[in-house]
């Protein structure tokens, strides 16, 4: 009997071991034939499954949760607008990025291209010649994008400054969307890391050899959940009242002596970009707020961070 049962155990272990091989070799499978399909098919037509997934409530339930925080966020600063959904956002922001990165998509990449030349030459522009660069895109469509667009616009190395997960968006998926000249540098490194990294890119781009690429519109709130130490914020207002936003890309900027170039990603049968502004450092404290605010208002339907509770009348 207990040799049996040595046998039995055996037997489903091995069992086990070979049905969990499978599945993983059908998953690897099945990740192949998606990419495959991204590459040779429109991405656009993946959308009709994120339509379907909604239509049939086949969301996460954390997503459906953010939904009505993104939605009633909307509403109480913009007004009621029905054709608002964030679940779709997000739908379309993963379908994008699988496209853009994994897939390869060669629709995607032509338009990734198009605003990619629309910003270099504003970039080769005279005026930002004479002095760094800080690139500042909105959150919106997709932050990867804004990120492969921003490297692809210029050959110099670009110093992406995040938040939190600067390793979330990994090498391999970095070269896999053509953009090898970026190293992340997350605020919430280690001091004497941070403060290393941070004076050696300064100093290069100083030279003229290195743009930095900040995004300006991230919310005191998510930082702050994100981190144990206090983030510095400057005063201001937006959309009628007061408000508070992070003011290191304005120090940075004041550091450099920098252009600030903002620049915002939009869908509209396609991935296309709008170029904001561009903000001298001593400008950049007092228009920064005004340039979110424009921009959220131009292209709410397209904003990512609509999801977070405070925005930016977070109090601490």
């Amino acid at each position: 009997m207990r040799r049996l049962m040595i046998v039995l155990f055996f037997f489903w272990a091995d069992l086990i071991r070979k049905v969990r091989l499978l599945r993983w070799r059908l998953h690897r499978a099945a990740l192949r034939s998606g990419y495959a399909i991204l590459h040779y098919c429109s991405y656009r037509r993946l959308f009709v499954m994120a339509h379907l997934a909604r239509y049939l409530r086949m969301t996460d339930k954390n997503q459906r949760y953010r939904s009505r925080v993104a939605e009633e966020n909307y509403r109480c600063l913009l007004g009621p607008d029905p054709r608002f959904d964030y679940t779709w956002v997000a739908q379309r922001r993963m379908i994008i990025e699988m496209a853009a990165t994994r897939g390869q998509n060669t629709a995607l990449m032509r338009e990734i291209e198009a605003c990619a030349a629309t910003l270099r030459a504003f970039i080769q522009a005279e005026e930002l010649k004479k002095k760094p660069v800080i690139l500042a895109p909105m959150h919106s469509v997709s932050d990867i994008l804004a990120v492969i667009i921003g490297a692809r616009a210029t050959q110099l190395p670009v110093s992406v400054i995040v938040s939190s997960n600067a390793d979330e968006y990994q090498r391999k998926d970095r070269e896999l969307g053509g953009i090898t000249n970026i190293t992340y540098c997350s605020i919430h490194d280690a001091k004497e890391n941070r403060a290393s990294r941070l004076i050696t890119d300064c100093m290069d781009a100083i030279s003229g050899n290195r743009h930095f690429l900040i995004f300006p519109d991230m919310t005191p709130e998510y930082t702050a959940q994100t981190s144990s130490g206090k983030m510095e914020t400057a005063p201001c207002r937006m959309f009628g009242r007061p408000a508070v936003i992070h003011s290191g890309i304005t120090r940075i900027a004041r550091l450099l002596s920098a252009n600030t170039l903002c620049y915002t990603l939009y869908y509209d049968r396609g991935i296309k970009i709008h170029i904001d502004r561009v903000i001298h450092a001593d400008q950049l404290a007092d228009r920064l707020p005004e340039n979110i605010e424009t921009s959220i208002r131009r292209f709410p339907q397209d904003w990512l961070l609509w999801h977070m509770h405070s925005l930016y009348f977070y109090n601490d």
